[in-house]
């Protein structure tokens, strides 16, 4: 969970958390909730941005590990790709 509150952006070297708080779209600051075991409002539509493609891929690696993560996980996975693609 530090990996992912420490992750920038690239292209503006801010935090992808500062952005996402930052976002009128609330729906990236959903996806740092999933840690804790926060489903996903079915009105989420992610902005498919660097930073929420890099959160899922950390949080990818965690879900097996974290029990609360493991539990909305796979339905976060299916929202960002069903906004965003595969990947």
């Amino acid at each position: 969970m530090r990996q992912v509150a420490c992750e920038h952006d690239q292209s503006t070297g801010a935090y992808c958390y500062v952005e996402a708080v930052h976002n009128a779209n609330p729906s990236d600051l959903y996806f740092y909730n999933l840690a804790l075991g926060t489903a996903l409002p079915a009105s989420a539509t992610p902005s498919c941005s660097a930073c929420t493609q890099s959160v899922m891929a950390l949080y990818a690696a965690d879900a097996r590990n974290l029990s609360a993560l493991g539990t909305v996980y796979d339905g976060a996975a299916t929202v960002a790709n069903g906004a965003c693609g595969a990947g």
